[in-house]
């Protein structure tokens, strides 16, 4: 068994990315604003966080070609998005981990696709604050380039 404060570090991370995870799903579906709110949130909502963050940086790109003057929040988000798959890589190590007994040498390690290794509570811990700085970095960004977005509609929408 792993200690209940590694136990209790997994968890936190797989919470904390849940919420990394829902800032990309919220706005994808601010970003491409169908007249039906549910249309957006179905859309955003499919597949796994690959697909939903490979969904995203799609989207920024598109937006910046078609918006040059917002390419740089653009890629900023991207950026960010980038850095949320790479934190990805390592949750998914964590989390999808099976937790194994060595009852010859009375040790508990984890067992990965890459092998065993430790349950490192240090690291897993930054990982989740790193996933808890990402979630709020894509949520200020991503409302910072929605509010310009529909601003440049409105201008679109007038005529101008």
């Amino acid at each position: 068994m792993l200690t209940p404060e590694q136990y209790e570090a997994v968890g936190r991370l797989s919470l904390a990315f849940n919420e990394l995870e829902y800032a990309i799903e919220l706005y994808t579906a601010f970003l491409i604003s169908t007249p039906e709110w549910s249309v957006s949130e179905k859309l955003a909502g499919q597949g796994t966080f690959r697909h939903k963050a490979e969904r995203f940086k799609d989207i920024l790109e598109a937006i910046g070609q078609e918006h040059p003057i917002l390419f740089p929040r653009t890629e900023e988000l991207t950026g960010l998005v980038k850095q949320a798959q790479a934190l990805a890589k390592e949750r998914n190590r964590y989390v999808h981990a099976l937790v194994v007994h060595d009852f010859q040498h009375n040790t508990t390690h984890l067992r990965g696709r890459r092998g065993d290794f430790e349950c490192n509570e240090t690291e897993v811990i930054f990982l989740a604050s790193s996933a808890d700085a990402l979630s709020f970095q894509i949520a200020n960004e991503g409302a910072a380039l929605h509010e310009a977005l529909v601003d440049l509609r409105a201008i679109a929408d007038e005529g101008g």
